[in-house]
């Protein structure tokens, strides 16, 4: 049984890294005396400046930055957190912040894709996908908001700004991303599970 060789979890595209690369043709040492290319692999240098750049661009973006090193808990696709990008506000007496954590996965057989992974903060509450409406306007009560009669117009409004921001900031992250990065997009899965990517127009 095979697997796909990528594991991205959001982001629009498999922003491919760190790919071994074929040198020019080598003589192989067989009978038949064939011609073939060998694959050359990254170094652990090449990781270090790869995620120095990423870590550049994103503190250099109109977002606000956070340096990370924390390793997820992927069985198979293990990876790092590296960075985390932030958009905040004050709404209705409410903090809300829209955070972006940028990961680097390692592939199944070979290389390495960028992720990233959402989380919307509102007050001391945090969510992994946007929160329902009733949940923002219990958060403003409860936060003491003395306009009760705008409740349900400040929740609408958070979550207005929620869902705009949101694709804002991803925006802003897969930009820099495409920028280091080799974009592919799924071709075919076959039903062993083996996946082939192609180049993302």
């Amino acid at each position: 049984m095979s697997t796909s060789n990528f594991y991205n979890k959001n982001t629009s595209k498999v922003f491919a890294v760190l790919m071994p690369h074929e040198e020019e043709p080598l003589l192989l040492n067989d009978e038949n005396h064939n011609v073939g290319n060998e694959l050359i692999y990254p170094e652990e240098w090449e990781y270090d400046d790869l995620i120095a750049n990423l870590r550049e661009s994103l503190q250099k973006s109109i977002l606000e930055y956070k340096e990370l090193n924390i390793c997820d808990r992927e069985r198979n696709f293990s990876g790092k957190y590296f960075a985390e990008v932030y958009s905040e506000k004050e709404i209705a007496h409410c903090y809300i912040c829209i955070r972006l954590r940028c990961v680097i996965r390692s592939g199944y057989y070979k290389g390495a894709n960028l992720d990233w992974e959402l989380l919307i903060d509102i007050e001391q509450l945090t969510y992994e996908d946007i929160p329902d409406v009733n949940d923002i306007q219990y958060i403003i009560k409860y936060n003491n908001y003395p306009n009760k009669g705008m409740l349900k117009i400040q929740s609408k409004n958070i979550l207005k700004y929620i869902e705009k921001e949101i694709p804002k900031v991803v925006k802003i992250v897969e930009d820099i991303y495409t920028k280091f990065s080799e974009p592919l997009v799924k071709f075919a899965t076959f039903n062993n599970g083996e996946t082939i990517y192609k180049k993302a127009e």
